[in-house]
């Protein structure tokens, strides 16, 4: 059988009169950039299906906003599921993975085009056959404390978070690679080396993963320390349900803000944020964002890297081929002809994307 899928962007719903605040917050997303890769097979950016169920060999539609953003500026954004400092760096929740992906570094950053660019490490090589890779890390990178990052520490930060990911059940790569292994070792102060068993010439894309973002404890932290181009205080509490960053100076690409608050409400609803001084939320059903495009002084806006896919099967289609899915899923109206919806995560080569 053929499938077709039908594409959900969820939103980011913010006030329609600080709509620039997104390019500023792109500053420490996961998309950094000013590393590259000299490994002699290049990193291919992922292959997409386009509408005709060919495949291309970049996403489009990655901006979000093209507007510049003005420095500046005191924001709040509401977050509505559990945020634990004891997590950090590794996400457990979507809220987790919004808030530490402003704190935490990986050595890899992937945009949503596929590309590779450098995060916490400036470059990287390989040899011949891909199944040795050596990572350097960023000239000058410290800990939001002033403590240079060394090799050792990323693999200690590796070894760390591969024991949380299991503690709780979390999604990690490191059911793929051994962060303990002796085949990940410090080469000296900036240098890490990653031995594999088997050659992967686009390894270090696994690295972009969120757990694997670099973080150290400190005495006195109640958080992991990070490097992160926004950074807590030393002093600062577990969520109640306020926790303000404050821009990371000692990072090559600080945000421009002033303050980015994150308002932490597990099990609450974001709409009933509306009347509140909230700057930023995140919707992820179609119901909310129908209820704030409605909202007076509210715009939605799709995050493109963050996509959810839906299964649509037409009733009373023939199957044989896929034009006919294609035809049935051209005229689709949501709102008139899906009535009951289950949804997952899955890869299929002859899909239809649907905007």
């Amino acid at each position: 059988m053929s499938a077709k899928r039908l594409l959900i962007s969820p939103r980011l719903i913010l006030p329609a009169a600080t709509v620039g605040l997104l390019l500023v917050l792109a500053g420490c997303s996961s998309t950094g950039g000013g590393g590259s890769s000299t490994s002699p097979g290049e990193i291919l950016p992922d292959r997409w299906p386009a509408a005709d169920g060919a495949l291309s060999t970049a996403r489009q539609g990655c901006e979000v906003l093209n507007e510049a953003a003005e420095p500046g500026g005191e924001f709040i954004f509401a977050l509505t599921g559990e945020v634990q400092p004891n997590h950090a760096p590794v996400p457990h929740n979507r809220s987790e993975r919004t808030l530490f992906a402003q704190l935490y570094e990986t050595l890899v950053n992937v945009g949503c085009d596929g590309t590779a660019t450098g995060g916490l490490a400036e470059f990287w090589t390989c040899t011949e056959d891909s199944t040795t890779w050596i990572f350097t890390l960023r000239e000058g990178a410290r800990f939001w404390d002033g403590t240079r990052v060394t090799a050792e520490d990323v693999r200690r930060a590796w070894a760390d978070n591969q024991t949380n990911a299991a503690a709780h059940a979390a999604p990690s790569p490191w059911n793929w690679i051994n962060a303990r292994a002796s085949s990940i070792t410090a080469v000296d102060a900036r240098r890490l080396a990653v031995q594999l068993p088997e050659p992967q010439a686009r390894f270090p894309l696994v690295l972009a993963h969120p757990a694997a973002a670099i973080s150290i404890r400190q005495p006195g932290w109640t958080w992991p320390v990070g490097t992160g181009p926004a950074r807590l205080r030393a002093s600062d509490p577990a969520p109640r349900p306020d926790l303000e960053c404050l821009p990371n100076n000692s990072h090559p690409q600080p945000p421009s803000w002033k303050s980015l608050t994150f308002r932490v409400a597990p099990g609450a609803d974001v709409r009933d944020f509306v009347a509140t001084d909230i700057h930023l939320a995140m919707a992820q059903d179609l119901d909310t964002v129908g209820f704030f495009d409605q909202a007076p002084g509210f715009a939605t806006v799709p995050l493109p890297w963050e996509r959810l896919y839906l299964l649509v099967c037409p009733p009373q289609t023939n199957t044989e081929g896929t034009s006919h899915w294609i035809t049935a899923a051209a005229d689709l109206n949501i709102d008139r002809d899906v009535t009951s919806i289950s949804a997952r995560r899955f890869s299929c080569w002859s899909c239809v994307e649907l905007s």
